[in-house]
């Protein structure tokens, strides 16, 4: 459990039950290329990775790993369940009882790090098309919004009663 201290009474507070967080669940493929190519060009792929990514499905796994209790909100594929990602953030306690799956693929990132430095990243919405979507609970009491859709996160902000982002 987490407290909520004001500057009034500075370390304690009241016990914020849990922190619901908004946003994407998508899988990462973090690659690294010598270069990055040119327009019409191409470039080796030296090192790939699939990850279990999106800023919502990370920041609760954190939230979870370090004790606290995490709602994650989100859409999701068929996917999510098949590639063991489900299982995982349950197996962290991550509470994913508000996660929507519809059929369809997640959300994807490919991010392209070159040896010197740069980098580039392409994203594939998915269903996260359809985020907007979503109903909003009304008991939301400290919310986390992660990246998303701009119209969902907008109405999620204007009923929280304490936000980060």
């Amino acid at each position: 459990m987490f407290k909520r201290s004001s500057p009034e009474n500075r370390g304690g507070g009241e016990i914020i039950k849990s922190i619901d967080v908004f946003g994407h669940i998508a899988f990462d493929y973090i690659c690294r290329v010598r270069n990055l190519p040119e327009a019409n060009r191409s470039s080796r792929i030296t090192e790939m990775g699939r990850f279990f990514g999106g800023g919502a499905a990370n920041v609760s796994a954190v939230i979870a790993s370090l004790g606290g209790k995490a709602r994650l909100f989100s859409v999701a594929g068929d996917d999510f369940i098949s590639s063991g990602y489900a299982s995982h953030l349950s197996s962290l306690g991550v509470d994913i009882s508000n996660v929507r799956i519809l059929n369809g693929m997640s959300a994807h990132a490919f991010i392209f790090n070159s040896s010197g430095g740069d980098q580039i990243t392409f994203f594939y919405w998915g269903v996260s098309e359809r985020m907007r979507e979503m109903e909003i609970p009304e008991d939301l009491e400290c919310v986390h919004i992660a990246t998303g859709d701009a119209e969902i996160n907008r109405r999620i902000a204007s009923s929280a009663d304490f936000l980060s982002f």
